[in-house]
Order: structure tokens, then C-alpha cells, then sequence
């Protein structure tokens, strides 16, 4: 933004000291009376463009989905300028391994200066990435932020030592899309499958598969299922701003669940989306 106005001041500039030096003449003809004020409009135009810019607040924003976070971060925008009109955002979609590998890189080299002011992260990276370069954080624990108004499992991904060092961005929600020709096809209706325990979906999705041939779901191959599985249980991978994997009777469950459905054929694995 700095570099930007002031090239807009020095172009101001120089067309005053044209105009400057033609004021020490004769009175200009009509053609050169209306090219002198063309020029006057366009030191005008530079001059409040300029102050309009040395006004603007601007924070730069990483994120991904076009659809999803950069359209919700244009929202915000509208909504904060409501009555914040000098305020802009500069939004750049990055798709989130870009985004972790410039934090490491700026991290390892010292240099903060190609970081933006704000960016969205996996919720899974959080502590990692705070304990190994905690320079890269503000902590927002004072900032004025009523962290209560957030629900405790997405909270405690972004917590660290009882500290705050992000701002939930979204609740992970989650839908299953059932297929109705395929339960039809095995005898069930979708019905079947509403407000089912997991053991009860994979006794009713064996036949969909056995009638079909092929697995009912599929997962990316990362740990969105056992999360979702978390989620659904009222559980989480935090417990009390930590990360718990060893004596976290529920994420054991989860994991278990999870192999009984890749070993039964329930679910395949995909390397991605």
C-alpha cells in the first residue's frame, strides 16, 4: 500500500510542476487553456485518490475454497465496513499446505515480512505449529474476544498452555448423503440409517454392500472420519487444551470402528478428496 501511493503523489507531482512551469507565460491559447485543465482534473483525481488510500486499513488474509472461507472473509469484509468504510481486506487464496510451508519458511529465516496479518490454518496444526514457532503468533487471550461463546472442542484446538491463539473459524460440520437407489436395492430404505450407533450402521451397510457390490462410503485417507466420529460421541483428541492420544478411551473406540469398516469392506481409503 505505501509503495502504491506514492507513486500516485510523485505522478501528482510532477503534473503540478508542469503546470507550475506554464503559469510564467503569456496566457495559454483555448487548446492549451483546456489540455492545462485536464491536467488540473488529473492532479485532482490523483490528489483524492491519494488521500483516499493514505486512509485505507488494510489486512492481507491466506485461506482456501473459494466457495467456503474466501466467500465467508468477503462477508466479513462488508459487514466490518459497514462502519469501517477506509477498511479493506486483501484476501489471496493459498491452498493450506502453501500456507504451512511459508510459516516454516519465514519461521526458520526471521523473516516475518511476507506473512500475512491473518491466516487460516487446520485445526490439527495448531499446537504443533505454536510450540515449534510460537514468533509467528499473536496471543489474543486479552484482545477482548469472548472466547466462552465458543463451543469447547474447537476451542481447545487453537488453546495452548490456557492461552488463546486463534479464533474458531468454523464448526466442522458435518452431513452423510446415502445413496437411496443402493439401500432400496438391499431391501432398506434411508430411513434405516437415521439416528443410528455405528455398530448399528455397519450391521445395516453390510447389506447394501453385499446387495451392490461395492463399499457404501469412502475417506479422503486422513483423520476426517475418526474426528467426525469424535464429534458425534461428544469427544475430542483435546482434552483440557492438550492433545490426548494415549488414555482417550474414545478415540481408541474411533480407531476401531475405523478398521472395522476398511476391513469389512463398509469403507475404502482414497489418498485425497
Amino acid at each position: 500500500m505505501k509503495k502504491k501511493l506514492v507513486g500516485v503523489l510523485l505522478t501528482a507531482a510532477m503534473a503540478v510542476s508542469a503546470l507550475a512551469g506554464c503559469g510564467s507565460k503569456q496566457a495559454a491559447a483555448p487548446a492549451e487553456s483546456k489540455a492545462a485543465e485536464e491536467k488540473t482534473e488529473t492532479v485532482q483525481e490523483a490528489t483524492e485518490e491519494a488521500e483516499a488510500a493514505e486512509g485505507e486499513e488494510v489486512l492481507t488474509v491466506w485461506c482456501w475454497d473459494p466457495n467456503f472461507n474466501v466467500y465467508a472473509m468477503k462477508q466479513a469484509e462488508a459487514l466490518y465496513q459497514k462502519e469501517h468504510p477506509n477498511f479493506k481486506l486483501d484476501i489471496q487464496e493459498k491452498v493450506y499446505t502453501d500456507i504451512e510451508q511459508s510459516l516454516i519458511t519465514a519461521a526458520e529465516a526471521g523473516n516475518f515480512d511476507t506473512l500475512p496479518d491473518i491466516f487460516l490454518m487446520q485445526d490439527y496444526s495448531f499446537h504443533k505449529d505454536v510450540a515449534n514457532y510460537p514468533e509467528i503468533f499473536t496471543e489474543l487471550t486479552d484482545s477482548g474476544i469472548d472466547f466462552s461463546q465458543f463451543s469447547g472442542g474447537k476451542l481447545a484446538d487453537s488453546t495452548v498452555d490456557g492461552k488463546h491463539y486463534g479464533i474458531p473459524f468454523d464448526n466442522g460440520a458435518t452431513i452423510m448423503a446415502i445413496r437411496s437407489d443402493m439401500v432400496e436395492k438391499a431391501g432398506l430404505t434411508v430411513e434405516d440409517f437415521k439416528d443410528t450407533t455405528w455398530s448399528e450402521f455397519m450391521e445395516l451397510a453390510k447389506k447394501v454392500v453385499d446387495a451392490n457390490g461395492v463399499p457404501m462410503l469412502t475417506s479422503s485417507g486422513g483423520s476426517e472420519i475418526v474426528i467426525e466420529m469424535l464429534q458425534s460421541a461428544g469427544a475430542s483428541p483435546m482434552q483440557d487444551g492438550e492433545v490426548k492420544l494415549v488414555d482417550n478411551a474414545a478415540l481408541k473406540k474411533a480407531i476401531e470402528v475405523y478398521k472395522q469398516l476398511i476391513e469389512e469392506g463398509i469403507m475404502v481409503d482414497y489418498t485425497d478428496w
